[in-house]
Order: structure tokens, then sequence, then C-alpha cells
């Protein structure tokens, strides 16, 4: 290999991992803004956030808003899209974070990989098979060791609503990367109306549950951090890798995810990290490596926004 090639190569990784270092944070970073703030007022903040930056960013790309290759029905599809795979999607994620530990929360949200297996099978019509039969089943005995810690018969301990929105998330963002595939409209664009979308849900919950009140300074830099850093930039840096290198080998990179987010809610929450939320994580990222074999639903950056 010269010596371009292999300074392209570093270059494609750093970009990746730097996007996964961004998302690893977000879960533990929520957890703590929403001990002081609402999960509805953080969602509109850090949704804006995410618009504006994406709305500079795709006027400075084709230098005007609207696409002539995209008619009205496209955008109110993107609308849908946006309602489905952001603005539900990070509601449920981010009130599963307030009623879980952020590593347990992580976790679960990172079904989403085997989520875009099984949507893959009605909506792109590919098929199944015994391999993702034994991903699917290891995901999911993973999810039980999670959801139980390993008492399966004292189910009243369980935090179902927790564990059923952190899930339904993980549902909407499946459902959205197939979706988004099956479509295949300009991602820039997608996620920048998804995140008005979002805004505008976000700002409805905020006037009637009456979340819109003054937050403090570290609530308000943990915002920052999550709609400029987590939510935009590390989309840039994960656009670039993937514009870079190979794809698939980039993608699993993303898989890191889960493990980084378990080691910063240690750090900065001091989260206990069971023997059973552990190997059930194992279990999750055991059923995400049985997948690996096949090709990827999608050649986009499509990767858990927040």
């Amino acid at each position: 290999m010269s010596i371009g090639k292999n300074h392209g190569l570093q270059k494609e990784y750093a970009y990746a991992a730097a996007a996964v270092l961004f998302w690893g944070t977000a879960a533990p970073v929520l957890k703590a803004v929403m001990g002081n703030a609402a999960e509805e007022l953080v969602l509109f903040a850090s949704a804006a956030l995410s618009f504006l930056f994406l709305l500079v960013l795709n006027l400075a790309k084709t230098g005007k808003i609207r696409e002539k290759r995209y008619g009205a029905g496209d955008y109110l599809a993107m609308a849908l899209l946006g309602f489905v795979g952001l603005a539900l999607y990070s509601y449920l994620y981010y009130t599963g974070i307030a009623r879980l530990s952020a590593a347990e929360a992580c976790t679960l949200n990172y079904l989403w990989p085997m989520m875009i297996v099984i949507f893959s099978i009605p909506i792109l019509k590919e098929r199944f098979s015994l391999k993702k039969a034994v991903g699917i089943l290891a995901s999911f005995a993973g999810v039980v060791l999670i959801a139980t810690q390993g008492q399966l018969t004292d189910l009243g301990r369980m935090d179902f609503s927790g564990i059923f929105r952190c899930l339904g998330a993980a549902v909407c963002y499946g459902l959205f990367c197939v979706l988004l595939k099956k479509y295949a409209y300009d991602e820039t664009l997608l996620l920048c109306i998804s995140y008005l979308i979002t805004m505008i849900f976000a700002c409805i919950l905020c006037i009637k549950n009456g979340a819109f009140v003054s937050i403090g300074f570290r609530e308000t830099l943990g915002i920052l951090w999550n709609g400029v850093g987590v939510n935009a930039v590390a989309y840039l840096f994960w656009a670039r890798g993937l514009n870079l290198g190979d794809t698939a080998k980039i993608s699993n990179i993303a898989y890191f995810t889960p493990f980084l987010s378990v080691t910063f809610g240690k750090i900065m929450l001091n989260e206990t990290v069971t023997a059973w939320s552990f190997g059930g994580l194992l279990l999750i990222i055991a059923g995400m490596a049985v997948q690996l074999v096949f090709k990827s639903p999608s050649k986009k950056a499509c990767h858990p926004s927040v």
C-alpha cells in the first residue's frame, strides 16, 4: 500500500471514530441535562440547533432551499419520514433515557440495526435466512437480560415504560433507515426537513406541557453539545468517513457506541454497570455481528442521530 493510500485510510477511520465518540456521549449528557430540564424542552432546543446548522449547510451546498427535482409529494414524504425517523424516535429515546440508566437506554436503542434487518424483509424484499434468525434471537436475548437483570421471576422490578420507549425508538429508526433506502432522497435535505419537523413537534409538546422554562448554564452547554456536536458535527464526520472509505467496514465502527456510552455513563454519572447489563450488551452486539456477512440495506450514512 502506498503512503498516500495509507494516509487516506487513516483519515476515514479518524472521521468515523470522532463521530462515534460524539454519539457515545449522547445518552450520558442527555441523562445529566434532563435531571433539571424537561425532555420536551431538551428535544426542542437540540432539534432547533440541528435544523439551523443543517439549513446553513444545505444552503452552502446547493445555494437554495428547494430542490427542483422534488415535488410537493416528495417533500410531504420527507416530512413523514422525518416525523417517524427523528421526531417520534427522539421523543421516545429521550423519555426512555429519563427513565433508565444512560447505558441501558443506549444499549436498547442499538437494536435499530436489527430492526433494519427485520423491516428490510417485507419492504425491500430481502431474503430471510437462518443466520438472520440467529442474530435476531441473540439480540432479543440481550434485551431480556438487560430488562430483567436476570430476575425472570420478579418482573415487577422492570421499568416497562422506559424499556418500551427505547424499543419503540429502535423500531422507528430502523424503519426510517429502510425507507430512506427505498426512496433514496438527498440525505442532507431530508435531515434538515426532519429536524424542522422534530422542532415543531417538540414545540407543541412544550406548549402543551408547560415545558418552556429557563434552564441553567450546565443544561445549556449540554443542549449545545447534543444539538450541534452529536446531531450535526458528528453527522458530517460520519458522512465524510463513509465517503472516503469502504461503507461496510466504516459502518462497523458505529457498533462501538454502546460500549462508549457505558464508559461515559460510568465516568460522568457514576452509573453502576451490572454483569447482566454487560452480558445483554454483548448479546446484542453478537446479534449485530451475525448480520455483517450481509450487504448493508443502505449505502447512506444511516446512523443513530441523537
